[in-house]
């Protein structure tokens, strides 16, 4: 039972969200599984449902990072 419990763990994943402002954020990802889940509920929380747009989405030195403003449309200044 304790072999699973920990396999589970592994394979569940977790987002963070890193830095805050009126206009988006970043979340940073750990491996995968509900990271990606999580990562869509704190931008929901922040910008609203489906009022979110992902400026870009990569693995940096610190780990898997999502870069996000509020709205459905990037701003001109916003890079990949």
């Amino acid at each position: 039972m304790y072999r699973v419990l920990v396999l589970f763990a592994i394979g569940c994943g977790h987002a963070t969200l890193v830095t805050r402002s009126p206009g988006g954020g970043v979340i940073e990802l750990s491996d995968s599984g509900r990271a990606r889940e999580e990562a869509d509920q704190l931008m929901a929380d922040q910008c609203g449902v489906d009022n979110f747009t992902i400026a870009s989405d990569a693995d940096e030195p610190s780990g898997r990072r999502i870069h996000f403003v509020c709205g459905n449309v990037l701003p001109a200044d916003a890079g990949p």
